[in-house]
C-alpha cells in the first residue's frame, strides 16, 4: 500500500494511528492527534494501514481516532478546514457511530 497524502498509518515505535498530511521523499508529515501540528515521521517507522484495519486495532492514541478520521474526511473529500483543533465538537455524528460500534464489536469479542 503506497503512503500518500491522506492515508492512514501506525507509528510502529509507539503504536499511534496517524494521517498523513504530506508526503516527502524522506518520510511525511502526519497527524497523531486532534491539535492541527504534523510530525515529520521517516518511512522505516510507520506503515500504512486500511480504514477496516484501523477501526479494528486499539491504539496508544485511540482518543485521536476519531478526530483523525473527521480530518480525513475533510482533507479527502471536502477539502475544509484540517489545520485547527478538531476535537469532539467538530466530529460528525456519523463518524462517532462508526468508532463506537466497532469499539463495541471488540468488546463483544473479548468475552
Amino acid at each position: 500500500m503506497k503512503i500518500t497524502s491522506g492515508s492512514l498509518v501506525v507509528y510502529t515505535a509507539k503504536n499511534e494511528i496517524g494521517l498523513v498530511k504530506r508526503v516527502t521523499n524522506k518520510g511525511a508529515f502526519v497527524w497523531y492527534h486532534m491539535g492541527g501540528t504534523a510530525s515529520m515521521t521517516t518511512f522505516d517507522i510507520m506503515e500504512p494501514i486500511s480504514t477496516f484495519e484501523a477501526l479494528k486495532r486499539t491504539f496508544s492514541n485511540e482518543y485521536a481516532k476519531a478526530s483523525l478520521f473527521e480530518r480525513r474526511i475533510r482533507l479527502n473529500d471536502e477539502n475544509g478546514d484540517v489545520d485547527d483543533l478538531i476535537d469532539e465538537r467538530h466530529i460528525r455524528e456519523s463518524v462517532n457511530k462508526i468508532i463506537s460500534r466497532h469499539s463495541m464489536l471488540k468488546l463483544d469479542v473479548k468475552k
